[in-house]
């Protein structure tokens, strides 16, 4: 791994799965397992604000989308005949 470029999230993930089974399989000693804790824990830190970041980009992409949305004509009534159309008489525009 470059030193300066964090590793993934996936393996952020995977590395804090892995610590978890071997702190549950109980077969570290304490010193060892206290490191593997606090490992764990600065991991869960580590994704959490990653998982954050993500959800506020995505909401972001979907207010944005909304936004679009509010400003275009919907899709159903596009095609129908508008009110004041040629059948009524108005202009066919």
């Amino acid at each position: 791994m470059d030193k300066g470029k964090e590793p993934s999230l996936e393996e952020r993930m995977k590395e804090l799965g892995d610590i978890a089974t071997a702190l549950e399989r109980g077969e570290m000693g304490i010193d060892e397992a206290i490191a593997a804790y606090e490992r764990g824990m600065q991991l869960s830190v580590s994704c959490r604000k990653t998982l954050d970041e993500m959800s506020r980009k995505v909401a972001a992409a979907r207010n944005r989308m909304q936004e679009l949305q509010q400003g275009e004509e919907p899709l159903a009534a596009a095609g129908q005949p508008s009110p004041g159309g040629a059948e009524d008489g108005g202009l066919p525009f």
